[in-house]
């Protein structure tokens, strides 16, 4: 049954380059791959460069066994580049360009197809930084109207006329993935709501939002690759991996993609957060953030 259904990623692609290798990258690549290696019908959507970095990066895709069918190709914009690097504590540093091709995926009759086709939509709000791609987006998520849409708060700063589009993701969300700093950013961004308090406790916090945008489920990351699985009714709480952690990029992706595959699978909340603390141990005990 699971096997059945159709997965479909919208947003970031691109090169995570660290000092002496590369990857595939981007949450919305990485939570494709994961779902693909393991065993979900996942797609891709998102834009990449047609120059030699976009040609090689749909070499690696291919070789992956991900489908490039919606991979837009764009003449006017790079491929989005993030440069790596992992301190001591296996806790990554990123340097990126700010307007790449996944910031103009466009909205097509494509993808107006495929929308009706999806049971699961995963979509994130970094990706809607640029308002092409957030048109796009949003309109895939209005557009596919029988899928659970999984949605990734991962603010990062304090995008300007953020509040909105933000808000609108999380009305249209069943399942949101969020951490720490982004819970502290999206308090002082809907700080104008007077519902949030910073200092008050998390699980608080988060039942506010849950309860304010109607949404379901809330995975919520600590640091240190830990993470807690919160639900209407009850919360999950699951410590740190104790493994030796070489690279936690990607460990959020990893968190997402592995509780997506529980939930499609009906398992109870405590085997899905057995099998994300499993995956994301195997995420982050080697270097790259998924496992092509």
């Amino acid at each position: 049954m699971m096997n059945n259904l159709k997965i479909a990623c919208i947003g970031q692609l691109t090169w995570d380059i660290y000092p002496d290798s590369r990857f595939i990258g981007g949450s919305s690549a990485n939570v494709a791959l994961n779902c693909h290696y393991l065993g979900l019908d996942s797609t891709l959507i998102s834009k990449t460069g047609s120059g030699s970095n976009g040609i090689q990066l749909l070499s690696r895709l291919k070789n992956s066994g991900l489908s490039t069918e919606y991979i837009q190709i764009d003449s006017q914009h790079e491929t989005a580049i993030v440069y790596v690097e992992i301190n001591e504590n296996g806790e990554p540093h990123y340097i990126c360009n700010t307007d790449s091709a996944f910031d103009y995926i466009e909205y097509d009759s494509n993808l107006h197809d495929l929308a009706h086709s999806l049971d699961v939509l995963y979509f994130d709000i970094l990706s809607q930084r640029n308002r092409v791609s957030r048109t796009s987006i949003q309109k895939l998520v209005e557009d596919a109207v029988n899928a659970l849409k999984v949605c990734d708060l991962n603010i990062r700063g304090k995008p300007d006329n953020a509040a909105a589009y933000i808000v609108q993701s999380l009305r249209m969300t069943n399942i949101l993935k969020i951490n720490r700093s982004e819970l502290n950013l999206l308090i002082k961004i809907l700080s104008s709501e007077n519902i949030f308090f910073e200092h008050d406790p998390i699980e608080k916090n988060i039942h506010i939002i849950m309860n304010l945008y109607e949404i379901d489920h809330v995975i919520y990351s600590h640091d240190n690759t830990g993470f807690s699985l919160f639900t209407k009714s009850d919360c999950i709480n699951f410590p740190p991996v104790s493994n030796q952690i070489i690279d936690t990029n990607g460990a959020g992706d990893a968190l997402v993609s592995a509780y997506m595959v529980g939930f499609l699978n009906q398992n109870s909340q405590i085997e899905i957060a057995s099998h994300c603390d499993q995956f994301v141990s195997k995420i982050v005990t080697s270097e790259g953030p998924n496992l092509y």
